[in-house]
């Protein structure tokens, strides 16, 4: 087989295995796709030019970000992290203990690998043609961290003026799941902000920025006295901010707007300041679908531990991935 063929069908192999493996837990299936016995290898991190029908030779790799890059650091993400999926979607679920090594041992050990051009702080840097995948790869591994503590953190929300009664590794956990959502929130609207804003980036920012906010969202319900309490309403005015910017663009974002002010709209005050009409500011008109979904799920929504529950990993209530199904996010 010559060498263009052969590295023509590792991209179409491996864009098929991101294609499913993300789809499939947007929407907590199991996974189906094979987690052993492939020998495929990833495609080659080649510039296009240098690689031609009639190439005798594969060409040597470079040391710099092509079109291939963002599809090697994807897949290897879902290959190394397929475990941690299959786990958080077992019975029993996992113990906090069990929860931070996963993480500390597998995504840490992914992170490890990404090339240097291809880091967090790489991104302002990239050429725009890279700056979305990039900026989908920083997402959607603290986006697997939130999925991962949010448990834990509900259980933490919950608990007002008794954080002593959690251990240490329900303590970290809670943390690193408030800081991955604190980052996310941050890296988004950094990238909206200084980027080409088009409907393809818009779905990805809409999707990640709204799963990041509802832990923010949830903590100013609960703890809405908390010295956080300054921080969460700046993550989660920034995530109005950047909705609020791509209604043109996305028309779920009008509706996430609308879900994000039912939900802590007047959480939005800080108590020290003045006071901001916050949905004069983001021209809180709730549409019709919005009203409508509202008016299906405001049982859950309004109950706090029904809420609460929604957030759990391993709950029947309402899940993260009946909100993105009905959204179409």
């Amino acid at each position: 087989m010559s060498p263009f063929k052969q590295e023509l069908r590792r991209r179409i192999w491996w864009s098929l295995c991101v294609l499913d493996v993300g789809a499939t837990i947007t929407y907590s299936r199991p996974l189906i796709w094979p987690q052993v016995g492939v020998d495929a290898a990833l495609p080659s991190n080649i510039r296009e030019q240098d690689l031609m029908a009639n190439s005798p030779v594969t060409p040597p790799e470079v040391d710099e970000p092509t079109v291939n890059t963002y599809l090697r650091v994807q897949s290897s993400y879902h290959l190394q992290t397929m475990p941690i999926y299959n786990r958080l979607i077992s019975n029993p679920p996992p113990l906090p203990e069990e929860l931070l090594t996963l993480d500390s041992t597998i995504v840490e050990a992914w992170l490890s690998q990404v090339p240097h051009y291809f880091h967090d702080s790489s991104g302002p840097m990239l050429e725009d043609r890279f700056a979305l995948p990039h900026g989908i790869n920083c997402w959607r591994y603290r986006n697997l961290r939130i999925v991962i503590f949010r448990p834990l953190l509900v259980k933490w929300a919950l608990q007002d003026g008794r954080e002593e009664t959690l251990t240490w590794h329900e303590q970290e956990a809670t943390n690193r799941c408030l800081r991955a959502a604190r980052e996310s929130i941050a890296s988004i609207q950094n990238f909206w902000k200084s980027r080409s804003q088009t409907r393809l980036t818009a779905f990805y920012v809409l999707y990640f920025i709204f799963q990041a906010a509802l832990i923010p969202i949830h903590c100013l319900r609960c703890k809405s006295k908390s010295r956080l309490a300054p921080e969460w309403r700046d993550q989660v005015s920034a995530t109005l901010e950047v909705v609020e910017s791509m209604i043109g663009l996305n028309p779920s974002a009008s509706k996430c707007r609308d879900v994000i002010m039912s939900l802590c709209g007047s959480h939005l005050r800080n108590l020290d300041d003045e006071f901001v009409d916050y949905e004069q500011a983001f021209n809180f008109e709730p549409t019709m679908d919005a009203t409508a979904w509202m008016a299906g799920c405001a049982p859950t929504l309004i109950n706090e531990n029904l809420w609460a529950g929604s957030l759990d990993n391993t709950s029947a209530e309402l899940s993260f991935s009946t909100w993105e199904g009905d959204w179409n996010i």
